[in-house]
């Protein structure tokens, strides 16, 4: 099949016949190729084709050129030549034509704007012997032909492979198997040399030996059978192996001929596109501005013309409105008349119902002066009632009392007259007006007044909102004023709230200050005082200078006096509630009291809260406000210790008797209501943490104004290391709450005999609670004791369980006889006389009403009739006269409007006129930019045909190869290539596609794609070596279909090096569900010498929550073992895997501006700078740094309260950045003495795998992990930077920060190697530096003798033999 070139025969065609008269070429060689094409093509074709004569170039009469400037510059060529040459190249074509290869010739397009460039000869395409689409054909065909055959031969392959595996391994065991009945054999035949021929045993174990070795023969044969079978497979797969290898070549070299014509033939057309490019685009963007500028200029003439045509068209439009406006005016003057004549009449009839209405109404409001004149008789019967009632009655007051309620409250609703009971007088007042009414309670809270017809003496509850009244017969004054006595003497004396001043505050008016400030023991402590400064006054410390002059001092703290037998005392009800650490050791003797039901769990009510914050011992006795501030939220929100009347806090360690405490509290008879919290022990400030005793309303004023204490108090300065016990008592005093003294209350071991506790003592039958006891056995020997004491001193512990509350009887009533006398009956007589007339009166009172309302409504009606009647009339008439102007106005402009219509039409012809030539100017520029774009067209379709050629080549060389990824593996590469695009776009960005380009060229056997630079690499040559499996890294092995065997063999021999990392362990932390890790992140407990441990684990508590605890399960879980904790040690690597490499990042933390920390010492800076004038220690690793260390916390200086500090160094090494370049990290303190190059070895001898996440313990002392030199590898580094955080918050900051690393490191899945030749350390009594082998010696804070140290294992490690000690 022959193709012309794009468009040529269409052009001949579209041309009359006479001008078919010539041959049409753009060059000889064409011309020459076309006479031969001519006689293979069919028939139609062949026939116009041979009526045109040939010629040696194109003439400027060309049917096929626009211009005759296009042909002009272009070549002719000698006729000799052009014939010699011609016959050369149609012969060469025949030969490819006759073998089917067509000759695609439509690559040249024929814009008639395009000049010779754009119809050059195909020389350089055909150059490769034959063109390229022709190439393309045959690869493609080659392509199709090998895929077809080679799924086939794969799938024969495979079959093949999985058929001899099966066989080969059918013979292994088989091999196996006899092996084993040989053995067997063996053995009957020493039974049989030992015990005789006749042995059984021997002959039973000789019967299934030959059993197992026949077996064995059969599986042999059978194996073998199988192997045959493959043999024959192979031969019959024979065919279509060779076939299928036979294809690959073929293609291969079809692709390779492809390759090289597409590749010249996109070069071609990019060289003419790009040749053209420039000149087509300045073209194109010349016309562009050219067209730009006369359309503007069209579209200004246009915008000038709308213009002139709008103001034609607004001057007409105003001649149409005139006309308009005139004609409208004479209908609204119509309507107007007929609308003033119809509100006429509307009036008119309003008038008259008006009268009407007026007539009504006062017929209405004379029934209605009749009916109120009886109505007035009966509110008359009502106050002389009411009068005859006071005349016989009398009540009492008891402010402050809300009795309790003797019955349902009764109506005692008034007949007529107006009630008013929103006072205490005269909610009494109503209550002594009315027969029947015995008790009146009246609330200020709502204004609300509550009678009813019995009364009882019994107080529900002392509120300054309440004032309750008893009233009666003046017969029984007597006996109600001796109620009143009664109830107003049982009143409790609690005294009113003081308001004083915070810090900061203008305490002028107060002149009181709420804070205290404390020395560090909190024996002494100072009230702050009001100090007046000029017109200012503050609350500040006091103290021995001037700060101006004192008005006032501390609040005054008041101690409760007791009640006295008449008054009405709190009750002794309890809510208790305790907080328990869970995490701690505490946590065993909470689940010991719970388990009993003993301390709280014999109270009214009782809570028990968790805290959720690390404190700084176990126990959470120091530095915890915070914790407990949250927890007294909890109680708030829990809501329950309103409903008693005494809050309780207890510790989980003390020993505490409920029972007793209520026994303690009737005995001080508090009067009820006082804002009050007990002192316990006669030490400190009186007020120790173990017990915590307070009334109800002293945790309510707590709940209301306390939230002002955590900045007043708790943040200040002077108590920054006070605790819970401290904060609540300095809040309590400074909000106004009282205190009562209890000294036997508690028995507090930690102030020992300063107040009153010996040591290990019990014994005491009166003390309610004894602290501190912090493990289950000493916990119940205490309770055992005290319990023991109680029962001798005749009280009662407990009652061995929960405490029954006796609900609250019925209240008493007073036995007060009904009002009798003649006042009584008279009362009685008028409000029935009242009722009775009131019942006669009201149907007509009702009706009255309703008569003058509906009068009245009617006259309301007229007059609004009327109104609108009058606006109408008036709305109308303006209507009129607005109309009227209206029409005068548009008779006026209607001979304006028409002139200015004369005159926009003229300038409508002006515009018109100046817009026709800047039509004609716009369509030639529009003319000028079609041809321009055509242009431009024809070098982009030339750019896109090179990219297709090259886009076809790379598609095509792809298709004949397979490439394998090796995700997060990094391989050594040879011979480095660099492939680069003719023209089409590459994107090596990604992992995606570097893997495509190398695949696309046969040359790249190998690529790396690296995800942090987003590099792509390509290689010649594929070594099949892993260098390191880290994410990031993609790694690509490309090669032919053929090579697909060789490719899998050597992947799997890669991954074979592949070291196992085990992911990584997200543990639960104590306090937090466990049920999916199923492992516990907290590390074991130790006793002080670290010679005992207390494991966590993690028990199932129910469905829905499973927790880590120390020692046993709680009481009530479900107790089932999920789990222990996580840490793993990695084993080392086998030979062949990879392992991390020996590349060093070392650094020391130095305070350079402190001096030594004991005289004989020198300071860490001299220590730091002699390593770096020696060079030694940390100056030997591959990268080293100094960073700057930062002061210890609370002033202490010791080596091992150091972890915030440390904190702080690893923070720096994150924000340095350098440990991410190195395979390990290294932390050396500056008095260790160390040796890099050991470490090296100790690293090359551990073989941990390649990307671990480890870190090394380094020495058999205590917890294995001493701080002189701590070593991470750099993923293990990078876990703990991921997961610092947590252990900041989880993790205690007590002790030393190696204990700080290793809990950390442990608790967030970090895994370890062991090394206990790291470290030599005199804190492990092993601080000998005579050893060869040992990393680190520690601890030399002299620079004398930590160089004599360094001498000291380098001359070992000399006279051993070692050749590194020249290194050192």
């Amino acid at each position: 099949q022959v193709h012309a070139p794009r468009g040529f025969k269409a052009a001949l065609r579209a041309r009359p016949a006479r001008e078919r008269s010539r041959w049409v070429c753009d060059s000889t060689f064409h011309c020459a190729m076309m006479r031969t094409f001519a006689r293979l093509l069919p028939s139609e074709e062949a026939d116009e084709a041979r009526t045109f004569e040939a010629v040696g170039g194109l003439t400027q009469d060309s049917p096929l050129l626009d211009e005759p400037s296009q042909a002009s510059s272009l070549p002719r060529e000698r006729p000799l030549r052009a014939w010699i040459v011609g016959l050369g190249l149609a012969a060469a074509c025949l030969g490819l034509v006759a073998v089917g290869v067509g000759v695609h010739a439509d690559r040249v397009g024929s814009s008639s704007v395009a000049s010779k460039s754009d119809f050059l000869s195909e020389k350089s395409v055909m150059a490769t012997g034959g063109d390229a689409a022709q190439l393309s054909q045959a690869a493609d065909a080659a392509k199709e032909a090998f895929f077809k055959d080679h799924g086939e031969a794969a799938r024969l392959q495979q079959e093949i492979d999985e058929k001899t595996a099966a066989a080969q391994k059918q013979l292994q065991d088989a091999a196996g198997q006899l092996k084993a009945a040989q053995d067997k054999l063996a053995e009957a035949q020493k039974i049989f040399d030992r015990d005789g021929p006749t042995s059984d045993w021997a002959k039973g174990m000789k019967a299934e030996g030959e059993k197992m070795e026949q077996a064995a023969k059969d599986l042999q044969a059978q194996g073998q059978k199988a192997l045959d079978e493959v043999e024959g497979l192979k031969q019959k797969a024979e065919p279509t192996l060779t076939r299928a290898a036979q294809e690959a070549e073929t293609a291969k070299k079809a692709v390779e001929q492809e390759k090289g014509a597409l590749l010249e033939e996109a070069k071609h057309y990019k060289a003419l596109g790009e040749a053209k490019k420039e000149e087509t685009d300045a073209a194109l963007e010349s016309a562009t501005k050219t067209l730009d500028a006369a359309s503007a200029k069209d579209d200004k003439a246009a915008k000038r013309l709308k213009e002139a045509q709008d103001k034609s068209a607004a001057a007409a439009n105003r001649g149409v409105k005139d006309s308009n406006t005139i004609s409208q005016a004479v209908v609204t003057e119509s309507n107007s008349q007929q609308t003033v004549l119809s509100s006429q009449t509307a009036e008119d009839q309003a008038k008259r119902d008006l009268v009407v209405a007026e007539g009504l109404a006062k017929d209405a409001k004379a029934q209605k002066e009749a009916v109120d004149k009886e109505a007035a008789h009966v509110k008359e019967l009502e106050e002389q009632a009411e009068e005859k009632s006071e005349a016989h009655r009398v009540c009492v007051d008891m402010p402050g009392a809300r009795l309790r309620e003797p019955s349902d409250a009764a109506p005692f609703d008034p007949i007529f007259v107006d009630i008013d009971v929103g006072s205490p007088e005269k909610c009494a007042a109503w209550c002594l007006h009315h027969e029947g009414c015995a008790q009146a309670i009246f609330s200020s809270g709502n204004n609300g007044c509550y009678l009813f017809s019995k009364a009882t003496r019994e107080v529900h509850e002392w509120n300054d909102v309440y004032t309750s009244s008893i009233c009666g017969d003046k017969a029984q004054e007597k006996t109600i004023k001796e109620i009143g006595e009664q109830v107003n003497g049982a009143k409790p004396n609690v005294p009113g709230l003081v308001e004083c001043s915070w810090s900061g505050e203008d305490c002028a008016s107060t002149k009181c200050c709420n804070e205290v400030a404390c020395d560090w023991s909190f024996k002494d402590c100072k009230p702050y005082s009001c100090y007046k400064n000029g017109d200012s006054s503050s609350c500040q410390p006091t103290t021995g200078w001037a700060q101006g002059q004192i008005i006032g001092g501390g609040r005054e703290v008041r101690k409760v006096a007791a009640g006295t037998d008449l008054t009405d005392k709190q009750g002794t009800s309890l809510f208790c509630f305790m907080v328990v650490f869970w995490k701690s050791k505490e946590a065993e003797v909470a689940n010991n009291i719970k388990d009993k039901k003993l301390g709280i769990f014999q109270c009214d009510a009782n809570l028990i809260l968790e805290s959720w914050e690390q404190a700084k011992t176990p126990w959470m006795t120091y530095m915890n406000i915070d914790v407990f501030a949250k927890v007294w939220q909890q109680v708030k929100d829990n809501g329950e210790y309103t409903k008693h009347d005494w809050v309780v806090k207890v510790d989980a360690d003390t020993v505490f008797f409920p029972n007793m405490l209520r026994m303690h509290l009737d005995s001080l008879k508090v009067p009820k209501g006082t804002r009050a919290y007990v002192k316990n022990v006669n030490y400190g400030t009186q007020f120790q943490g173990a017990i915590e005793v307070f009334t109800r309303e002293a945790i309510q004023l707590y709940f209301d104004k306390g939230d002002v204490c955590i900045d007043k108090i708790k943040n200040n300065e002077a108590n920054s290391k006070a605790g819970e016990q401290f904060f609540i008592q300095a809040c309590m005093n400074a909000i106004g709450v009282d205190f009562l003294e209890d000294w036997m209350l508690l028995r507090d071991h930690m102030c020992g005999a300063d107040c009153g506790a010996a040591d290990a003592s019990c014994g005491d039958g009166w003390v309610a609670a004894y602290h501190f006891y912090r493990d289950v056995d000493s916990w119940n020997g205490c309770y055992d004791e005290a319990r023991k004491a109680q029962l001798n001193a005749g009280h009662k512990p407990e009652d061995g369980g929960k405490v029954s509350v006796t609900p609250l009887a019925s209240p008493k009533i007073e036995a007060l006889p009904q009002d009798a006398g003649a006042d009584a009956e008279a009362a009685a007589k008028l409000v029935q006389e009242a009722t009775d007339l009131n019942n006669r009166v009201e149907p007509d009172s009702v009706a009255a009403k309703k008569a003058v309302k509906d009068a009245d409504a009617k006259v309301a009606d007229a007059k609004g009739r009327i109104e609108s009647a009058e606006k109408a009339i008036a709305d109308a008439k303006k209507a009129s006269a607005d109309a009227k102007q209206a029409s005068i106005d548009a008779q006026a402009d209607i001979p304006k409007a028409k002139e200015d219509k004369e005159a926009a039409d003229k300038l409508v012809l002006k515009r018109q006129a100046e817009k026709a030539p800047l039509d004609k100017t716009e369509a030639a520029a529009q003319a000028v930019y079609d041809k321009a774009k055509a242009a431009s067209d024809v070098v982009e379709g030339q750019l896109k045909r090179a990219t297709d050629d090259e886009n076809k080549v790379r598609n095509d060389v792809a298709a004949m190869r397979m490439c394998m990824d090796l995700p997060g593996v990094r391989l050594k590469g040879n011979k480095p290539l660099n492939f680069t695009a003719i023209i089409i776009p590459v994107d090596t960005s990604s992992a995606e596609g570097c893997r495509d380009w190398c695949q696309k060229h046969d040359a790249c056997q190998q690529s790396l794609f690296v995800a942090q630079d987003k590099s792509c690499t390509f290689f010649a040559e594929a070594l099949g070596e892993a260098q390191e499996f880290t994410p990031g890294f993609n790694s690509t092995l490309c090669g032919p279909y053929t090579e697909e065997t060789s490719l899998k063999e050597m992947v799997s021999k890669i991954y074979k090096t592949m070291p196992y990392v085990p992911p990584i362990r997200d543990c639960a932390w104590a306090g937090d569900d466990c049920r999916e890790s199923q492992c516990c992140a907290n590390v074991p407990v130790p006793n002080w010498q670290f010679t005992e441990f207390k494991w966590y684990t993690c028990y199932k508590k129910d469905e829905n929550f499973a927790g880590c605890q120390l020692g046993s399960a709680p009481g009530g879980w479900d107790g089932t073992v999920l789990g222990h904790m996580g840490t793993r040690e990695v084993p080392k690597a086998n030979d062949g895997v990879l392992t991390q490499g020996t590349s060093l990042f070392c650094f020391c933390v130095v305070m350079w501006q402190n001096g030594p920390t004991k005289p004989f010492w020198d300071s860490e800076a001299a220590l730091a700078t002699n390593i770096k004038n020696t060079h030694r220690s940390i100056m030997a690793c591959d990268e080293h740094a100094f960073f700057e260390g930062s002061a210890l916390g609370y002033g202490d200086v010791s080596s091992i309260n150091n972890i915030d500090s440390f904190i702080g160094a690893w923070e720096k090494v994150r924000q340095d950045g350098r440990w991410q370049q190195h395979d390990w990290t290294v932390k050396v303190d500056a008095d260790a003495v160390f040796f890099p190059d050991r470490l090296r070895m100790h690293i090359e001898s551990l073989r941990t795998p390649q990307g671990s996440r480890v870190y090394l313990r380094n020495i058999n002392f205590k917890f294995q992990f001493l701080g002189a030199i701590e070593v991470l590898t750099k993923q293990g580094l990078q876990r703990y930077f991921e997961k610092s955080m947590v252990c900041k918050d989880k993790v205690g900051h007590q002790g030393g920060e190696d204990y700080y690393m290793l809990s950390c490191l442990d608790g967030i899945g970090i895994d370890h190697q062991t090394d206990f030749q790291l470290l030599n350390d005199k804190y492990a009594a092993t601080g000998n530096c005579n050893d060869g082998w040992v990393v680190a010696f520690h601890f030399y804070k002299k620079v004398s003798s930590w160089n004599s140290c360094h001498d000291a294992a380098v001359n070992v490690a000399k006279n051993q033999g070692k050749d590194w000690w020249q290194w050192e």
